[in-house]
């Protein structure tokens, strides 16, 4: 029996001395970030029964994406000509096992405003050509993560300001078309980069191109107008901007006052074209728009007190005032010689006085 019970204790304690081992072998595969790419057995086709799941994150290294975290964005302060080291963490949540080509580029402002990055086969002249790579290509196992390390050296010649740009990991699939085309998806995410280059801050917006439409309407009261207008970055550093936009008539008379949603972050030399409709305008002859923008930083240290004005003009016609008085016109014309004509005709059918002689 003491025998047994020794035997006993014996195999508890190797289980017991074998966990640690475990838990430390499985951490040390998982944030090691000494080698980018991960080897495994993993099959690149889900478990029996299972569907196919394709999901994947890449995001700074020491954040997990799913929970909240200080270090959203790669971001960083530094001197021209510095060079500096980081990773970024690649977690592949899908069920299969995933090869992912990682690469940086830069960063843009879309027609919409938003934030948006160059195509894969477009190379980055900016901050994505500041980072160094180990390898582009990367193989990561089902639900695992991957630390990359990564190296960004700022050029001596890099202009003080804002650069943006992004690190990604892109993962080609083949899908099917409605009409059953095979084509190529480049799927991708990755974690935006900014990056302040030390030196003199020019934060400046500038509206340009402000054109102005009026639409008449049969009712001179009902018409409408169109602004468009281009706000551009001519600074260096990011901005955004506070709206109102007025329409306005001869001595501010019928002032319409629209708060549009704020210019969206613009990056240094982006730009963006604004559209704002105004209805029930009146005709007044002359009407005008009224763009005044309050730009602002989502950097602390980043004032900007000095708001923009400008302003367009365009005709503003009651054309149905026009044309009806035109018409009136017209048929008092008509009207006039007709009625001359009826009033020498009343005359000369009237009975003539015969005159009798005096004696």
């Amino acid at each position: 029996m003491k025998h047994r019970l020794g035997l006993a204790l014996i195999g508890l304690a190797c289980v017991l001395a074998a966990f640690p081992a475990v838990a430390n072998s499985a951490g040390a595969a998982q944030t090691s970030s000494k080698k980018p790419t991960v080897t495994s057995q993993n099959s690149t086709t889900p478990p029996p029964g299972q569907p196919t799941v394709n999901s994947w994150a890449l995001a700074p290294t020491g954040r997990d994406p799913s929970q909240p975290s200080s270090r959203i964005y790669l971001s960083y302060d530094v001197a021209p000509g510095t060079t500096l080291n980081d990773s970024v963490t690649l977690w592949n949540y899908s069920n299969v096992q995933l090869t992912f080509h990682i690469y940086a580029t830069d960063a843009f402002n879309n027609p919409d405003g938003a934030f948006d990055l160059l195509t894969a086969d477009k190379p980055p002249s900016d901050a994505g050509a500041w980072v160094s790579l180990q390898q582009a290509n990367i193989t990561a196992p089902a639900r695992t993560k991957v630390d990359i390390p990564f190296i960004l050296r700022i050029p001596a010649s890099a202009r003080p300001g804002d650069h943006a740009g992004a690190i990604l990991a892109a993962n080609d699939v083949e899908g099917t078309t409605s009409n059953g085309k095979v084509v190529t998806l480049d799927r991708r995410t990755g974690s935006r980069m900014y990056i302040r280059v030390s030196g003199p801050l020019n934060p400046a917006l500038v509206v340009e191109n402000v054109h102005t439409v009026y639409h008449s309407h049969v009712n001179p009261f009902g018409g409408s107008l169109d602004v468009t207008y281009t706000v551009r970055n001519a600074g260096n550093v990011r901005l955004s901007a506070h709206q109102q936009i007025q329409a306005t008539g001869p001595f501010g008379i019928g002032r319409q006052r629209h708060k549009p949603a704020d210019v969206p972050e613009l990056l240094p030399n982006n730009a963006i074209t604004l559209h704002q409709h105004f209805s029930g305008v009146a005709a007044l002859v002359r009407t005008g728009a009224d763009i005044r923008l309050q730009p602002f930083s989502s950097a602390p240290d980043v004032k900007v007190s000095k708001g923009l004005h400008r302003s367009g003009h365009t005709w503003a016609i009651p054309w149905s005032v026009v044309v009806l008085v035109l018409a009136l016109w017209l048929a008092w014309r008509a009207y006039v010689p007709i009625r001359r004509r009826r009033q020498e005709l009343r005359v000369g059918s009237s009975p003539q006085e015969q005159l009798t002689p005096v004696p």
